[in-house]
């Protein structure tokens, strides 16, 4: 048998398999009204950055993630105004708030895949609307972390409008938010953003056997 042939049938189903929500908090439904958290840049008006816990019941390869918001709109009225893209970033969970950093990385509105949830009407309601961004995959252990994301804005840390993050209508009320964004200062608060990670979970050994064997058995036909 050609072992080139055999590592390939080995390593092809966990390449195949694709990406998942492996979590999800989702927003209101336009029915009820959108409300959100504002999470700002660091030296903004406002200089506060939310993040919001998760936990993954398995060892997962994290490919992406997506939030919903708006923008205040007290400035810039024409969606997406003062957005220009968002930074987001992964943290370990230590004491109910965020911890060591594991993935940070930003992106321009360009690089983000945008659906309207909600159309505004100018001068009476706003655009809500969902970002979501696919990166560079990272492995995270099974356990409990929290997802940041916070705005970066067209006119630098100017007194101008800032990114309001939805919460959700559903979670546990354990997120949390950091006053000076960037200084590690995070303090526990009651609310649920509304975000989704997307993964492929990790075969534990025994699966991963039982693709090998299967993969072997495959090409041993195919002699």
């Amino acid at each position: 048998m050609n072992k080139f042939a055999f590592a390939v049938a080995i390593a092809a189903p966990v390449a195949l398999a694709s990406a998942q929500t492996v979590f999800e908090q989702a927003p209101g439904d336009g029915a009820g009204g959108f409300a959100g958290t504002v999470s700002d840049e660091a030296g903004g008006f406002f200089d506060v950055r939310q993040a919001d816990n998760f936990s993954l019941s398995e060892a997962t390869t994290i490919t992406g993630a997506a939030w919903s918001g708006f923008e205040e709109s007290f400035f810039s009225p024409d969606f997406p105004g003062n957005i220009a893209g968002f930074s987001v970033e992964f943290f370990t969970a230590a004491g109910g708030v965020p911890d060591s950093s594991v993935f940070q990385a930003d992106f321009l509105l360009a690089d983000l895949s945008q659906t309207i949830l909600s159309p505004g009407v100018p001068g009476l309601t706003l655009t809500v609307a969902e970002w979501e961004a696919s990166f560079a995959s990272f492995d995270l252990a099974a356990g409990d972390y929290f997802f940041a994301v916070n705005v970066i804005s067209v006119n630098g840390t100017a007194n101008d409008d800032s990114f309001v993050w939805n919460t959700s209508i559903a979670g546990d009320g354990a997120a949390a938010t950091e006053t000076g964004v960037g200084s590690g200062a995070w303090a526990a608060n009651a609310n649920d953003q509304a975000f989704a990670i997307r993964g492929v979970p990790v075969p534990t050994p025994a699966v991963a056997g039982l693709f090998g064997a299967a993969g072997l058995l495959a090409a041993r036909r195919r002699r």
